[in-house]
This record gives structure tokens, sequence and C-alpha cells, in this order.
């Protein structure tokens, strides 16, 4: 049975005129006081009725300013969105700048989106101080429940089909992002490599999209014959880039890229792509979301592989 307001106002040492103040929302309360009544209200499991949206999920993203959405972010968030309105909850996307709202605010639980050690980190602590559970994207944390592209076998994918269609020469491009993927898909590209008796391949990680042409002028300065590109930002950019190096694809060199919803199948050519299942990993979020934290719950879903026109034999190949 849910805490009453007298239960909260003796158990934030207020009255109950105050605890109404700040669970409406009024002005006159000082800071410290309105974080005691939310405080005792959350180790209570008081659910207040106005400013308490108990069907409300936060889903936590790296702050805007310095990481805009790229296409990744747009269509896992998008996703959620409307995974978790079917369940009939609300979404409040929350950058990492404004975290200071899980003082004033309610939330039936968190999804994480980020990356950066420092604000996974936070998160975690703040969401064990306010007692929510925390689903993490794309990232594992011993404590809280994951749900995970396997990029291993995406990655395996995309080795197997170029390796079939007779390709040595493999390039990977990676967003010099500190993710457990970007780094995963580093290390799992040179373990695919390396059991079919391949050399180490190329690697590039670039920092951000306006870097991508001059970057892959570089690379093509080397006897690569396919590149994989690594991340949902860049397969655009990348096609832009062979385009104005004079590169055919895929009749000079061959291409897979990460899906990217709206854009990948409207490039020419057509990319083959291997994608997240971004339905999956929403439906799986919410559902460990919905099941409280169990930090043992860490799922994995694997990539599709969508052939399309990018990819032809190497032309070394008889």
């Amino acid at each position: 049975m849910s805490a009453s307001i007298h239960q909260i106002a003796e158990a934030a040492e207020c009255s109950i005129a105050t605890v109404s103040r700040v669970f409406n929302q009024r002005p006159n309360v000082r800071v410290n006081v309105r974080q005691r009544v939310l405080e005792a209200a959350r180790q209570l499991g008081y659910n207040p009725k106005l400013t308490a949206r108990r069907d409300t999920i936060a889903v936590v993203t790296e702050n805007f300013d310095t990481e805009p959405m790229g296409a990744y972010e747009t269509m896992l968030t998008a996703q959620l969105v409307r995974t978790l309105s079917r369940e009939g909850r609300r979404v409040e996307i929350i950058p990492t700048a404004e975290l200071e709202v899980f003082q004033d605010k309610f939330f039936q639980g968190v999804i994480s989106l980020l990356y950066q050690t420092n604000h996974i980190n936070e998160l975690a602590a703040l969401c064990r101080r306010c007692h929510l559970p925390l689903v993490c994207v794309n990232h594992e944390l011993p404590d809280s429940p994951s749900v995970s592209s396997d990029d291993r076998q995406g990655i395996r994918a995309a080795i197997t089909l170029l390796v079939e269609r007779g390709h040595r020469d493999i390039a990977l491009v990676l967003k010099a992002i500190p993710t457990t993927s970007q780094l995963n898909r580093r290390k799992f590209f040179a373990e695919a490599l390396a059991e079919r008796g391949l050399g180490p391949g190329h690697i590039l990680q670039i920092p951000d999209v306006e870097r991508v042409t001059e970057e892959m002028l570089k690379l093509l300065r080397h006897p690569v014959s396919a590149v994989i590109v690594a991340h949902e930002d860049y397969g655009i950019a990348v096609s832009y880039a062979l385009t104005l190096a004079g590169r055919r694809v895929p009749e000079e060199l061959s291409l897979i890229t990460y899906e990217s919803s709206g854009v990948s199948r409207f490039c020419t050519p057509a990319q083959t792509t291997i994608a997240q299942d971004f339905s999956r990993i929403a439906d799986e979020a919410v559902r460990l979301l919905k099941a409280g934290n169990n930090g043992s719950s860490h799922v994995l879903l694997p990539y599709s592989m969508i052939e399309r026109d990018s990819v032809a034999i190497a032309r070394n190949v008889p």
C-alpha cells in the first residue's frame, strides 16, 4: 500500500502543506526542503497524483550540443518511443546535462543510450539513489540488465559475405567514439580475419562525418578491395567519398554499411548492409525494465544481412 502524504511530511520533517506545494510544483519552497520531500516520497514508494507520472520512462542520451543525434540515435529513440507508447507509457528524453531533473520528477524507469563511461556511471549511481530500474542499450553494466546487438555475429556475417566473393584486402571504418560497440567491432573484425587466415586488414577510425572524405582518400592509397562501414552515420558519407575519389561501387570496390533507415536503400548503388533490429531492441529493453533490476540479464540480439547492390566478386577472382 502506498504511503500517505502525512507519512511523507513526517519523514521529510515538514508540514503537509509544504509536501503539497512540492508535489504541485508551487514556488516558495527551499531547494533542500524540496529534495528532502521528493527523497522521502521515493523511499516510501509514494506516487503523487499531479506531478508524479508513474507511467513515464526516461530515455537518457548523450548531450545534444556535443553529440548531435545521428542515424543510430534517431532510429533507436524513435523505436523506443513507438514501443513505449504502445505499452501505454509516456517518454521523456533527457540528455546528460539535465540529469538533475531526476531530483524533481518521478519516473517508472530509465533506459540508457549512453556510451561515455563517466556518464553511464553517474546515471547508474543516480538510479540506485532514486531506486529506479535501469536498462542499458548496447552497453553492459554488471548490476543492470542490458540489451545489445551481437557485434561478433554482425561483423562475421559481413566478413563471410566478402570472403565468399573473393575479397582478401578488407578495411573497417569506425566512428572514433569510445563505445562498447565500436571497440567490439574492431576486436571482432581482427578476430574474423585471423580465423580465415587473412592479414590484419585496415582499420580507420574517423571522429566525425566532416572528416570522412579526407580519411577515406588516405585509406584508398592502400590496396583495398572491400570496405565495411561499422556505424549507421557514416554509410552515405563513405559512399560520397568514394564517388569523389572516382572509385566505382561495386565494380572497383565492394561496400557493406550499417543499415540507415530511409538512406541505405536509396544510395547509388543501393547499399548492402547489416542491420540492428531496433524493434526487438526496444521490445527487450521494455521487457527488462518491467521485470526490474536483474543484473544477470544481458540479452544479445542478432544482426540481419540485407543484400542489395554494393558487393561484387573481387576483381582478381577468375
